[in-house]
């Protein structure tokens, strides 16, 4: 019962916040994101240890004081990244992004057997998938159901209206392969932790478990795996998309997604989801 009351309170608090962005311009809504983003790094301190033990695996080299502030301001990202999601119950963000690559997913689409698109849990990925539905490419987010069916509800909707589907990442392989088979296109974030049964790569010259799902189905379907990523350039977004990746093994063509995923991470350190158990497979030093 107390669960019931807390999940109600949390999305009738989400509809309170959300109504309120709408009456704010982006530029004032991601100042609020950076501060609770502070306010959560700082004060709250939720997966603050977390996030500085990724960091220092990640970046060895760092000083304690230059990891902290690293910390801080991958939180604030967080934090516009949440308004941002906020933002597309009303609002559209292509007039704040500019696209390079988008030739490679006309081409997937010309040759009939949809696509791949990996990403990761970097920059704005909200605005990553939305902005390509609301081009017009007919695309499926790969998404991990919330605890909170409430919210998970109101959230997914918000994709939807983006012009995207939603596809959930709990048993929905047949549904990745159906769509690749109807021409269309699957987003999926592939950066989390797979698990014991993942498959084992190098990611910051640190043993890391992936899932080696994307890499089967494209396997299976001849789907290609392109890569795509987003990121924050002043007051506008660029989404990055690359050419496919080579033919290849699971593995290598896996190990091809994180060599590129780390090389933006290291360009873009603040992007990253830091607060995540990246190594909690391998490593392990939580």
């Amino acid at each position: 019962m107390m669960k019931e009351i807390r999940y109600l309170l949390e999305y009738l608090l989400l509809r309170l916040v959300i109504r309120t962005s709408q009456f704010l311009p982006w530029k004032n809504c991601h100042s609020i994101g950076e501060l609770l983003g502070r306010i959560v790094f700082d004060l709250l301190g939720f997966r603050r240890k977390v996030t500085l033990i990724n960091l220092r695996l990640a970046f060895p080299q760092m000083g304690e004081e230059e990891l902290v502030s690293l910390g801080r301001r991958s939180y604030q990202n967080l934090g516009r990244t949440f308004f941002d999601l906020l933002k597309l119950s009303h609002s559209s963000p292509q007039r704040r992004i500019d696209f390079e690559g988008l030739d490679n997913l006309n081409r997937a689409l010309k040759e009939g057997k949809g696509g791949v698109i990996l990403s990761g849990h970097f920059g704005s990925w909200e605005f990553l998938m939305a902005a390509l539905a609301q081009r017009g490419y007919p695309l499926d987010a790969v998404a991990k159901e919330q605890h909170n069916r409430l919210v998970d509800r109101l959230v997914n909707g918000y994709r939807m209206r983006s012009g995207m589907g939603v596809i959930k990442a709990r048993g929905g392989a047949w549904e990745v392969v159906r769509a690749l088979r109807r021409n269309r296109l699957v987003g999926v974030l592939a950066d989390q932790d797979a698990g014991r049964d993942g498959l084992v790569v190098s990611f910051f010259s640190q043993p890391s478990s992936f899932s080696s799902g994307p890499a089967l189905i494209a396997e299976k379907t001849g789907s290609p795996l392109i890569m795509a990523f987003i990121v924050r350039e002043g007051g506008k977004e660029r989404i990055i998309i690359t050419r496919p990746l080579p033919p290849g093994g699971r593995k290598e063509r896996t190990q091809a997604y994180v060599q590129a995923l780390e090389g933006f991470i290291k360009s873009y350190p603040d992007h990253w989801f830091w607060p995540h158990k990246r190594w909690k497979s391998t490593v392990g030093p939580y």
